[in-house]
């Protein structure tokens, strides 16, 4: 008997080497950057972080997994997240790399994850950090005593399911230590604005007192038992039409809802709880989401009376290094004139308040200096037995920064001085916003942003790197068109160097502002 058979063929790949290749992510350090490689085609089979120095010099480069999503500079660490590939047995990770050799970076923890981590939340200075997931999933992570002479340990739970959206933009309140999470549409963006009318209101009646007995007054009336039952009236903050569908069930009223409300987690009860974790639908989870609606003064939309501008689709969220009270956060959408009218802007957000029924009393930054020892000391605070908790409107305040309606006046400025670009050009109406950095220079701040639609999601893609002042319609904003081989994706600054990932050519393009905060091109880098 002859036994035949054949060897299975061995797939090679091209070495990734120090090349660019699909640059997803970019930090900075605030010496050097840091790029993030996916391969997102697979023809290395491999990713990479590649540290550049501000002259766009190649200092170095280590492997990674393949599919990289983020990358947060914390010194001396770097928080990177990768997706998983199934196929390939190669799991979701987060990878935390030593950094104090920026030429050769070091793996000082590694997690696996139970699901496709897409950002993370990593102040400085600070103990507390979070990874969100695609499918709403959150973890919660803190760093420890020291396990080496100089370097802390690093723990990483999961603590919350608070899906079925996404919440990719995250900030972590570090004066209050609260964690707010906003809804993403990760996918297709296919969420939508809506206003919608919220005049009714809840009622509250307090159960009559317990009486034990017969009670004999003499005579004398009780004003206990005189007073009638009372009610309590407040706003509840739910559009009036989804209060009156009462047939829905808890799964389907947390779809329909969670999309326009931002979660909101006490990190000090977290660490009380041991960072137990809690599933979406526990009463626990159910009661740190608040409903979320705006109308800014710049606004264009007329929002009637007794009607609420519920909010939704939030990208990113950059802190103000000025005020811990104060952050910036971009919104994005499929902009019409019936929908979403009021989208791809970016927002101030100022705390003003307790978004929980008593206010913490601790009003000091938490530091590095405390320890997983003191974590519990920080979570005492005793939650207020209180039928409700505020409104939004009395903890956040928004007002637009950036955004579509006092800007299209730039686009289209823009395009009448920019003739000569090839491609598809981005105008009020196509805009993405998406990634976006705060900058200062020349005593000004600036907003460096990136407009990006996937031409995997979208016919009209289109893109742009735009540096703009915070004061709305600002002469001096800057608009670089685009085409596809300008498809800019990751951004990062360093003072006045700005470095841009174009992803779908494997390119990085280094920039300078100037004097007059003037983008001016320096050279690509492959």
């Amino acid at each position: 008997m002859v036994v035949s058979g054949c060897a299975l063929e061995v797939e090679k790949y091209v070495p990734l080497g120090d090349k660019v290749a699909h640059p997803s992510a970019i930090t900075h350090d605030g010496e050097r950057f840091y790029v993030v490689n996916s391969d997102m085609e697979r023809v290395h089979n491999a990713g990479s972080i590649l540290t550049l120095n501000q002259q766009g010099d190649k200092l170095g480069v280590i492997s990674t997994p393949r599919l990289g999503r983020f990358i947060v500079a914390r010194q001396p660490f770097l928080v990177v997240g990768y997706s998983p590939t199934n196929q390939y047995k190669t799991p979701a990770q987060l990878i935390i790399y030593d950094a104090r050799e920026p030429k050769n970076l070091r793996v000082y923890k590694k997690f696996e994850l139970s699901c496709s981590p897409i950002s993370a939340t990593v102040p400085r200075n600070y103990n507390y950090f979070s990874v969100s997931c695609d499918d709403g999933k959150l973890h919660v992570g803190y760093f420890t005593k020291s396990a080496t002479a100089d370097l802390p340990d690093i723990k990483l739970r999961l603590v919350r399911d608070y899906g079925p959206h996404a919440r990719r933009a995250v900030h972590i309140d570090t004066k209050h230590h609260h964690l707010y999470a906003f809804s993403t549409d990760w996918q297709r963006s296919e969420f939508e604005d809506v206003i919608m009318a919220d005049s009714l209101e809840y009622v509250t009646t307090p159960q009559e007192p317990e009486m034990q007995g017969p009670v004999d007054f003499k005579g004398v009336v009780s004003s206990r038992s005189a007073v009638p039952l009372y009610e309590v009236k407040r706003s509840n903050e739910i559009p009036d039409a989804w209060e009156s569908l009462t047939q829905l069930t808890l799964e389907e009223q947390h779809e329909m809802w969670s999309q326009y409300q931002v979660a909101i987690l006490d990190l000090r009860e977290l660490a009380q709880n041991q960072f137990a974790f809690v599933d979406r639908y526990a009463d626990q989870a159910q009661s740190e989401f608040r409903w979320l609606y705006f109308q800014p003064e710049s606004s264009t939309v007329a929002v009637p009376k007794k009607h609420k501008y519920y909010r939704s689709n939030f990208w990113q969220v950059v802190a103000d290094p000025q005020d811990s009270a104060r952050f910036f956060i971009s919104q994005r959408g499929v902009q019409g004139q019936a929908k979403n009218a009021d989208v791809n802007s970016i927002y101030q957000v100022e705390i003003v308040g307790s978004p929980f029924a008593v206010e913490d009393t601790d009003e000091g930054e938490d530091s590095d200096d405390s320890t997983s020892d003191e974590l519990d000391e920080m979570a005492a605070v005793d939650a207020a037995d209180t039928p409700s908790h505020p409104q939004t409107v009395e903890f956040l305040k928004f007002s637009k920064a950036w955004g579509h309606g006092s800007q299209s006046s730039i686009y289209s400025r823009s395009l009448e001085d920019m003739l000569s670009v090839v491609g598809p050009h981005v105008n009020s109406k196509i805009r993405f916003t998406g990634n976006f950095e705060l900058m200062e220079h020349n005593n000004s701040r600036l907003f460096l942003i990136n407009d990006f639609r996937d031409p995997s999601l979208f016919d009209n893609n289109a893109y742009s790197l735009t540096l703009t002042g915070l004061k709305q319609g600002s002469p001096e904003d800057l608009m670089v068109f685009t085409n596809r081989s300008r498809s800019y994706f990751a951004i990062a600054a360093i003072d006045d160097i700005v470095l841009a990932g174009t992803f779908y050519t494997h390119t990085l393009s280094l920039f300078a502002v100037t004097q007059d905060n003037k983008l001016r091109f320096i050279k690509d880098i492959h």
